[in-house]
């Protein structure tokens, strides 16, 4: 064998490893994309499921932002209503107030009259006992 021989038996093997290694490398790689793809495929999945529950929860935070304004506005009218109430108990504490002095005045007019009763002479005794036969 010549030289020229070894050189091409030489550049032979090596092209030969090179397409070997190539060959390999290509499935390697094409099966690093296969998990890829089933990779994606799962996430894919995950993010509508994802999806689902977000649309599922977004509902539901609306319906429940609805009850919430609902319950504001009824609790706003009991607030108004307990204070209307308040007012008005304030007002007739007030009334019972005066009313309680108004008889404790007058329970102190009537006892002192009692105590102390008018003495009528002449003409306003007679006039006195004119009005009360004829109310009888």
């Amino acid at each position: 064998m010549n030289k020229t021989s070894y050189t091409l038996l030489a550049l032979l093997i090596v092209s030969s490893s090179a397409l070997g290694y190539f060959y390999l490398e290509g499935r390697e790689a094409e099966e690093q994309i296969q998990q890829l793809e089933a990779t994606r495929i799962v996430l894919m999945q995950e993010r509508d499921s994802l999806d689902a529950v977000s649309d599922s929860l977004h509902g539901e935070y609306v319906r429940l932002r609805e009850i919430d304004e609902k319950v504001a506005q009824e609790i706003q009218k009991k607030d108004r209503t307990i204070a209307d109430l308040k007012s008005r108990s304030a007002r007739s504490q007030q009334n019972l107030d005066q009313l309680k002095q108004d008889m404790r005045e007058t329970q102190e007019k009537i006892e002192s009259v009692k105590r102390n009763p008018a003495n009528r002479t002449g003409d306003a005794l007679l006039e006195s006992l004119k009005n009360k036969t004829q109310r009888k």
